[in-house]
């Protein structure tokens, strides 16, 4: 009987003993979604904000970008460069005695409509600390203006461009990443100019190749 009872002690205590071993090993594995290249994989979507955009305003690097990733080796994404609305009356003429009167017209009647957006997918390759990012964006920029100013002109940029890109991530933790992209810009640029007598009517094409070395810097948050 005693000697049962010894064994189902050393049995119990070998168990303890087994369960504290596997507990501090769990404790020295990264935590989950954090892997050993600290590419996070938990999350599907995320949102980036572009710091390099601070320095000044440029079509192909975008304040906005969302992504959603189907899988763990890559990502669609969506940006917004810029998407504005301007409307300004400006400069009533005056009657030969100097009195404006109320019915007067306007000298300067413009409205500006802008859009520079751009869609793309990234390929996703984990190193051995941080994660490798390649792809294809599909810019659209159009810009659309109107002025009156004796006589009305109207003016019309579309702007398309495929821009490849590569970049490195460095996920800081599970939910905030940083990653810096570097692109080349291939565009196609179209724009027309008329009035309203059709006395002036300006068209143009032009086809660039433009290198965008740092493209984006953006700080992303996992959700």
């Amino acid at each position: 009987m005693k000697r049962a009872c010894y064994l189902v002690v050393m049995a119990f205590l070998g168990l303890v003993s087994l369960m504290q071993s596997a507990h501090c090993q769990e404790q020295k594995k990264p935590p989950e979604g954090i892997r050993s290249n600290h590419a996070s994989t938990d999350y599907r979507w995320d949102i980036s904000l572009d710091a390099y955009r601070l320095k000044g305003a440029s079509g192909m690097n975008p304040f906005f970008t969302l992504r959603y990733a189907p899988n763990p080796r890559g990502a669609f994404r969506w940006s917004i460069g810029d998407i504005s609305w301007l409307s300004e009356k400006d400069a009533r003429g005056a009657d030969s005695s100097g009195i404006l009167p109320p019915d007067a017209e306007f000298w300067l009647h413009r409205r500006v409509f802008n859009v520079v957006t751009s869609f793309g997918y990234e390929f996703r390759r984990n190193l051995k600390l941080g994660q490798l990012l390649y792809g294809v964006d599909a810019w659209l920029y159009w810009n659309n203006n109107y002025q009156y100013s004796s006589p009305e002109t109207w003016t019309t940029i579309v702007d398309l461009s495929l821009g490849p890109f590569c970049g490195y991530k460095y996920q800081i933790n599970k939910r905030f990443s940083a990653s810096v992209e570097t692109c080349m810009a291939f565009s196609y640029q179209w724009q027309k100019s008329r009035n309203q007598s059709g006395g002036y009517n300006y068209r143009d094409r032009h086809i660039g190749i433009e290198p965008n070395y740092i493209s984006r810097l953006n700080f992303t948050f996992h959700f």
